[in-house]
C-alpha cells in the first residue's frame, strides 16, 4: 500500500476492508482469472497473516494474503497477495519479488521444521484506482536469450487498473464487476444498474 504524508489514502483502507471478506475475493478470482478459479475450491480461501519478517527483522506487511487449496488436492495451496495502490508504484515489481520470497521462505522453514504444507503456488494482484496512467510494467522483465527462457521468474503481478478495466466479460453479478461499475461511474444515472 501506498502512503502519502498525511498517511494511507482512505480508498486503501476501504479497499482492506472489503478483501477481508472470502466472497468479495472469490468474486475478484472469478472476474479477472477465471480458469484459475474453476481449478480452485474457493470454499478453502483463508485469510492469512500478512506481516513478513526480512533477515534485517524489518517487518513487511502486504495489503491482504489469502490461501486457497486446489481442488484436485494434489498440489500445493495457492497464496493469493492483494496490494491496493492509489498511486502508481515504480517498485511494484520489486516489493512483489520481496514478498513472494519471504512468504516462500516461511514455508521452507516450516517444511524444515516438519510442520508440512509444502512450498505454496504465488500469484499476486495489484488493484490500482488512481487517476494517473499505470506506466510500469507489470513483472521485472528484459530481453532473455531463448536457451534462459525457463531459468527466468519474471516475478510478475496482475494489475487491474480499476478505471481502464473492460468489465464486460466478467460476471454481471459479481462484486468485483460492482465494485468496478461503481467507481468509474461518472455520475449518479450510472450508478443506476446498482
Amino acid at each position: 500500500m501506498d502512503h502519502e504524508a498525511t498517511g494511507p489514502p482512505r480508498h486503501d483502507a476501504g479497499y482492506k476492508l472489503m478483501f477481508t471478506h472470502p466472497r468479495m475475493v472469490e468474486h475478484l478470482l472469478r472476474a479477472i482469472f477465471r480458469c484459475l478459479a474453476d481449478e480452485l475450491d474457493l470454499a478453502t480461501l483463508t485469510r492469512m497473516s500478512s506481516d513478513v519478517v526480512a533477515e534485517d527483522l524489518r517487518q513487511r506487511t502486504a495489503d491482504r494474503l489469502w490461501q486457497a487449496n486446489f481442488s484436485d488436492r494434489e498440489r500445493p495451496p495457492l497464496l493469493i497477495l492483494l496490494e491496493f495502490q492509489s498511486t502508481p508504484d515504480r517498485r511494484m515489481s520489486l516489493r512483489i519479488l520481496e514478498y513472494r520470497r519471504l512468504l516462500l521462505e516461511e514455508a521452507v522453514n516450516r517444511e524444515a521444521a516438519g510442520s508440512g504444507g509444502g512450498r505454496p503456488l504465488f500469484v499476486a494482484i495489484v488493484i490500482y484506482n488512481g487517476t494517473r496512467r499505470w506506466r510500469d510494467p507489470a513483472c521485472l522483465k528484459g530481453p532473455v536469450p531463448g536457451d534462459l527462457l525457463d531459468y527466468e521468474c519474471r516475478h510478475a503481478y496482475r494489475l487491474v487498473d480499476i478505471h481502464a478495466a473492460d468489465t464486460s466479460d466478467w460476471p454481471p453479478e459479481s462484486l468485483f464487476s460492482v465494485l468496478v461499475g461503481i467507481e468509474q461511474a461518472q455520475g449518479q444515472e450510472q450508478l443506476m444498474p446498482w
